[in-house]
């Protein structure tokens, strides 16, 4: 989502169900007070990851970050031995 988008959206006479969902998610606010027409309080309930979130937590992005650094050094060591390996060849 950009900058832009969450302009034009604050910009609209009315927003779309769907949108609200969206931005109570991101910001971690349960809408279901505001709009009780709209939103069952479990639509916006927490869970033990957290809040509930088709994102990720940052903890996880941390997480998969190390796994991707790591294989990344892994895949440099291999290459290192395969560039060592060629030159006594």
């Amino acid at each position: 989502m950009n900058r832009r988008s969450v302009y034009n959206w604050f910009n609209q006479k009315y927003l779309k169900q769907e949108i609200i969902h969206e931005i109570g998610i991101l910001i971690s606010h349960d809408f279901s007070a505001e709009f009780p027409e709209l939103f069952r309080k479990s639509d916006f309930m927490q869970t033990l990851g957290g809040f509930h979130s088709d994102y990720p937590s940052e903890n996880a992005n941390a997480i998969w970050k190390d796994k991707y650094i790591e294989l990344l050094e892994k895949y440099n060591t291999l290459l290192r031995s395969r560039v060592e390996s060629n030159r006594h060849s």
